[in-house]
């Protein structure tokens, strides 16, 4: 389902309104750095990571992100020595 290497959009269900409405967050432009069944590791512009249980009942979508021309994120390196 995802792939590791492109860059996803994914939609979390943050919380509720008074009447009930759902209040989505989005996260653009996330890297996936890793699948194992229906865990997903993403990787955000800054290099924090977050692993997310798409089996979950908060997780609502996520979708290729398609901007043009923007680069994908570097992979961070191990720091000089180590």
């Amino acid at each position: 389902m995802f792939k590791v290497g492109e860059m996803y959009d994914f939609e979390m269900l943050d919380a509720r309104d008074d009447n009930g409405n759902p209040d989505i967050n989005t996260m653009p432009r996330r890297e996936v750095v890793a699948v194992d069944g229906p865990l997903v590791e993403i990787r955000d512009g800054n290099g924090t990571t977050v692993i997310i249980n798409t089996h979950s009942s908060i997780f609502v979508r996520a979708r290729v992100s398609r901007v043009l021309g923007a680069p994908k994120f570097p992979t961070p390196q191990p720091p000089k020595g180590a």
